[in-house]
């Protein structure tokens, strides 16, 4: 079977080549369309649900900002911005803010917590002992937080008071002396405390001239020791004796696009004093400020925005202890290292005196310490949301300095208890003193005249919200007293405070960030879409292909968060190092509605064209196998006659044309890969090895009705004409009816002509209409689901291939008519009929099958466009007119190759054939 086969295609080469050339052409096409179809998809993850629409549609984040619990719950938690710095560039800013769709788009950076001081007046004027010449005075700062259930002792601050005088070393400019200088002239050849690197003088009444330690070096310090936390202060004795103790709270700081936030959130009408931030401005020069720093000789002004209040529950109480006369003797002639130690072992009376201050009520002033940021990471859980304690935080304190070394800051008290996030050390910059940066406040603003938005849509909105938590059972909601928990104000622990201090994108670049975050400092992008109205499919659709553009387009996490809801989740939180017990806190994440992903998907669009491709070469080869049958039809009858079952005879049929797909699958597939190189395209040699058998399968279809044909038929029946009969002989007197006569004869093949074309003709109509009429973004609902639909070139490629080869279809119709009707077309050219004429015939014909083909096409392309955009408009209309017209006109171009076969066509021995 397979030499007959072999020897029945060399016998026809033409045949064989035409069907090996459209076989070709499709495989190939739809394994490169195929492969350019897989591309940057949105899948919808999660489902809508809620009603209302939040503060913002679409959060954009750094890729892989999202944590382990967010993508296995499909949830943000309420801190999501801390841990956070930059990962998102200028440029990717700007490229977010060009694309199509977007209304607001509001970017944050993240700076990192930063100083404050607050100020705590202690006066001591009551306390003194008269009958005293020195005493000395502790003063010990007690921090409560959580709600009374954390009670921190800082180490104390001791207050050295003396009826002698007392004189502090000078500064010296320039070469500095072997020892110290004091105020009264003295001087010392050398350090009198080698560990103290600031000392006093006191002078006593007999004349005696005793250094004491100020303040020193403590070995393997990390700020967290009580030797290192306290402090020394000398005073003269006076009336009044007012002490000032300056502490030091520490508040995150961010960076906005002040314009975008008053559209976002209405921030520029939260403001309660001062000015609104401005987009450009920029850092300034300042005058020294004593009442900021006690050094300060000068500083580089940041222009901030401060929040009225700080949403931390943190209080802090000084209490007073006058210490017996023996601490006085301590200190003369002592490092610090032995008198303070000393000093925490004495006895001593409490005084009637003391004070508290909220740091969370008090302002924000001016002087917040913008030079040396702390970035803490974000927490980590454990299966059941369970924060984990982090250890070796105490080395975060522990500043890297430029130009090597290290240095040690001393961290909050409330940062001394369990911390839950990492902190690494930042950098102190090497700046002189007028360009180190200190904040400049422009205004305040009150973060409860915000915008305000449904409950049931509320999204992570720390910018400015503190992220307060409820206890989630009776025993947490009664250790609480039925408030929730609010952060601390500690970098390292488990919530979170709202960036009190804003500055402007503009002022970034003045800040020492590191040198990572200085290339993308931005940590997270807030984008409203425009024309969304509510939760219906159109706007749910439009927000969904914003996404979709800014995730392709930048490669950044993206979530959307319209119909975001509250979703409140049990966190587990380990007891802290206080008093603090464990706590079961019900913190309020917030579901996404819908997450987005991007993923190497199909592209149902590109798929479905690409398949449209191979659904056109099936009709066109299904016709030219039939017409091959029926033009062998002598053929088959003698082989009928020589025995030859019907099951042998189609399966020759079949087997000439499976071997015709074979060779053609693997020439496709040999040939896909470059040429998706050429188009750009990227294509595995799995999916071009598929051609293979893509190639058969497309031959093997369409020779499955021509080889059944041909089984059935009888010796006898296979020799009459392959026509329609017709009931009443009917006289057409143009060649325009004429030619309709002869495409009725033959109905199957003049459908199969017109249907092929009518597939590609409306695959074009749709695209064009999409690129064309609604400017290539159309948003609209299919089967229930909003859609929305981008032309891409290859998609443009694919339709007009479908249209091409609809066009061969309508060729081969007509090439085949003509060799049929072979000597139909001799007896009239004999009596009488022109060349001109019979060609006018046959292009008439190639027409009416335009006709068929391109006006139900374009109806149905017409009708799909307006289904899925809701309507149609005169533009659209006339656009389908155009193509309709086309098509036909491109039928009517197929009659070249049939006119040429009539042109060679020999009437002298057709005639004395028939």
């Amino acid at each position: 079977m397979l030499r007959f086969v072999i020897a029945q295609l060399r016998g026809r080469p033409r045949r064989a080549l035409a069907m090996l050339a459209g076989i070709l052409a499709a495989t190939t096409g739809f394994v490169v369309l195929s492969g350019s179809a897989t591309t940057s998809q949105v899948r919808t993850v999660g489902t809508v649900e809620a009603g209302y629409r939040a503060a913002y549609d679409v959060l954009v984040r750094p890729a892989g900002a999202r944590g382990g619990a967010e993508d296995e719950r499909g949830l943000v938690r309420p801190n999501y911005l801390t841990g956070v710095y930059g990962g998102i560039t200028t440029a990717q800013l700007d490229l977010v803010r060009r694309l199509p769709g977007v209304a607001v788009t509001a970017p944050i950076a993240m700076l990192g917590y930063t100083y404050v001081p607050i100020e705590q007046k202690v006066d001591l004027t009551g306390a003194i002992d008269p009958s005293r010449r020195t005493q000395i005075f502790a003063l010990t700062p007690t921090w409560t937080t959580d709600r009374g259930l954390t009670v921190i002792a800082d180490a104390p601050h001791y207050v050295y008071v003396t009826r002698n005088r007392i004189y502090p070393e000078k500064d010296i400019v320039g070469v500095q002396p072997p020892g110290p200088v004091y105020g009264d002239g003295t001087r010392l050849p050398k350090r009198p405390l080698p560990l103290c690197y600031s000392t006093v003088l006191e002078v006593h009444p007999d004349g005696r001239k005793v250094p004491m330690c100020a303040d020193g070096l403590v070995p393997g310090e990390d700020g967290t020791t009580p030797a290192e936390r306290s402090e020394l202060t000398f005073r003269q004795a006076s009336s009044p004796l007012v002490v000032t103790l300056r502490s030091r709270v520490m508040v995150p700081a961010a960076a906005v696009d002040p314009s975008a936030e008053a559209a976002l959130v209405g921030l520029d009408r939260a403001l309660v004093s001062g000015r609104y931030l401005r987009p450009d401005e920029q850092p300034v020069p300042r005058p020294p400020n004593t009442r900021i720093a006690d050094q300060d000789l000068g500083h580089l002004g940041v222009p901030v925005m401060v929040a009225d209040r700080s949403f931390v529950d943190q209080q802090v109480r000084v209490s007073v202890r006058r210490l017996g006369p023996a601490a006085a003797t301590v200190l003369p002639g002592k490092e610090i290292t032995e008198s303070l130690p000393a000093l925490g072992r004495a006895g001593g009376d409490p005084v009637d005196t003391g004070v508290t201050v909220s740091p969370a009520a008090a302002p924000l002033g001016d002087g917040a310490d913008l030079g040396l940021l702390y970035q803490p990471g974000a927490p980590s859980y454990d299966g059941r949301l369970r924060p984990r304690p982090v250890t070796g935080n105490a080395k975060g304190w522990r500043v890297d300095l430029d130009g090597g070394g290290q240095g040690t800051d001393l961290p909050p008290a409330v940062a001394l208890d369990t911390g839950f996030r990492p902190l690494s050390p930042p950098r102190a910059p090497l700046l002189t003193l007028d360009r180190y940066p200190r904040a400049d406040i422009t205004g305040e603003f009150d973060p409860e005249r915000l915008r305000e938005f449904s409950p049931l849509s509320a999204v992570p909105m720390e910018t400015y919200r503190p992220a307060g938590v409820p206890g989630a059972d009776d025993r947490t909601r009664g250790l609480l007293h039925d408030r929730p928990l609010l952060p601390t104000g500690s970098p390292v622990g488990y919530l979170s405070a709202p960036p009190l201090i804003l500055t402007n994108l503009a002022a970034v670049g003045a800040l020492h960030l590191p040198p990572a975050q200085q290339a993308a400092p931005i940590s997270a992008i807030r984008l409203r879409v425009a024309g969304v109205t509510g939760m219906d499919p159109l706007s749910q659709e439009r927000v969904r292909q914003v996404a979709h553009d800014v995730a392709v387009t930048t490669g950044l996490d993206v979530d959307i968060m319209i119909g975001s809801s509250p979703a409140p989740q049990t966190v587990e939180l380990p007891a802290g190092g206080y008093g603090r017990p464990a706590l079961t806190l019900a913190e309020p994440w917030s579901r996404k509605g819908v997450a987005v992903a991007i993923v190497r998907a199909a592209d149902r669009k590109g798929v479905l064209l690409s398949g449209l491709v191979l659904v056109v070469c099936v009709l066109f080869l299904g016709n030219a196998v039939a017409a091959a049958v029926r033009d062998r039809r002598r053929e088959l009858a003698v082989l009928a006659c020589l025995g030859w079952p019907a099951g042998r005879l189609a399966a020759a049929i079949m087997g000439e044309v499976a071997l015709v797909g074979l060779t053609a699958g693997v020439l496709a597939g040999a040939s896909s890969i470059p040429l998706a190189r050429l188009a750009g395209v990227e294509l595995s040699a799995t999916q071009a090895a598929a051609a293979v058998p893509i190639g058969l399968v497309i031959a093997v279809l369409a020779a499955v009705v021509p080889a059944a044909s041909a089984a059935r038929a009888t010796p006898g029946a296979a020799v009459h004409p392959a026509v329609r009969v017709a009931r009443r002989a009917r006289h057409h007197r143009t060649l325009v009816g004429q030619a309709l006569v002869q495409l009725v004869r033959v109905p199957g093949r003049t459908l199969v002509g017109a249907l092929a074309l009518a597939v590609g003709v409306a695959a074009l109509t749709m695209l064009l209409a999409v690129l064309v009429v609604f400017h290539n973004d159309v948003v609209g609902t299919l089967l229930g689901d909003a859609v929305a639909v981008r032309v891409r070139p290859v998609d443009l490629a694919a339709s007009v291939a479908t249209v091409v080869l609809g066009a061969c279809a309508v060729g081969d119709v007509l090439y085949i008519n003509v060799r049929e009707r072979a000597a139909e077309l001799a007896t009239l050219w004999a009596s009488g009929w022109t060349d001109g004429a019979l060609l006018r015939m046959i292009a008439y014909e190639g027409l009416g099958i335009g006709v068929l083909g391109a006006v139900p096409g374009a109806a149905a392309g017409l009708a799909g466009v307006a289904w899925f955009a809701g309507g149609v408009n005169n533009h659209l209309l006339g656009l389908t007119a155009l193509i309709a017209a086309g098509a036909v006109a491109v039928a009517g171009l197929a009659v070249v190759a049939p006119a040429i076969a009539l042109r060679r066509l020999p009437p002298a021995r057709l005639l004395a054939e028939e």
